[in-house]
């Protein structure tokens, strides 16, 4: 399909803020694994990575392990000429949900602790500029720690269009939390 929005790529960009992009995503990146088979996504990655083949500039706030799946994960997120500038590296492992099929559903095991759960913005690192539209995913927000870095750019980013895939919501049911409410974890 055809994309609609038109990236900002008229605008001047001074060396203070080279790093502007239409739209800055945050949050779950990770592994589906089926059949053994591990296929890179969650839905703040997808949207930037589709977002960035319509030719707007993106960048992913993340975490990754430092593990063989973390290296894998970086070099298809550039490939996909996503800013990774902000993808962070952690102790914990890269995100993984083993996926199999249960009555010819779906069903999710998605693994924790992960990197993805700790987001955070190193000692001295700051949010990249302002971008048009902020997205997030809500599956991020299960731990304290990403959910105030989430907190961090949402009030950094009030002058964005701001916006949130809920896919956490329908994972999280399945594994017994059926109170997980976007409101409850993302307090605007």
């Amino acid at each position: 399909g055809e994309c609609r929005w038109r990236p900002c790529g008229g605008l001047e960009r001074d060396p203070i803020h080279r790093m502007t992009r239409d739209i800055i995503a945050f949050g779950e990146v990770l592994w589906d694994i089926i059949d053994g088979v591990p296929n890179l996504g969650g839905a703040p990655l997808n949207f930037a990575a589709h977002a960035r083949r319509c030719g707007m500039e993106t960048a992913i706030v993340s975490a990754v392990g430092r593990d063989e799946l973390g290296g894998r994960t970086r070099e298809r997120i550039r490939a996909e000429r996503v800013g990774d500038e902000c993808l962070f590296e952690s102790e914990l492992p890269t995100g993984t949900v083993n996926v199999t099929l249960k009555d010819g559903l779906p069903a999710y095991d998605i693994c924790a602790p992960v990197a993805w759960d700790r987001i955070e913005f190193p000692e001295g690192r700051f949010p990249p500029p302002l971008p048009r539209a902020f997205y997030y995913g809500t599956l991020a927000a299960r731990d304290g720690v990403s959910r105030g870095t989430l907190h961090r750019l949402l009030e950094t980013y009030q002058g964005a269009l701001t916006f949130y895939g809920d896919d956490g919501q329908v994972l999280l049911r399945e594994k017994g939390a059926a109170t997980f409410a976007r409101r409850r974890h993302v307090k605007m």
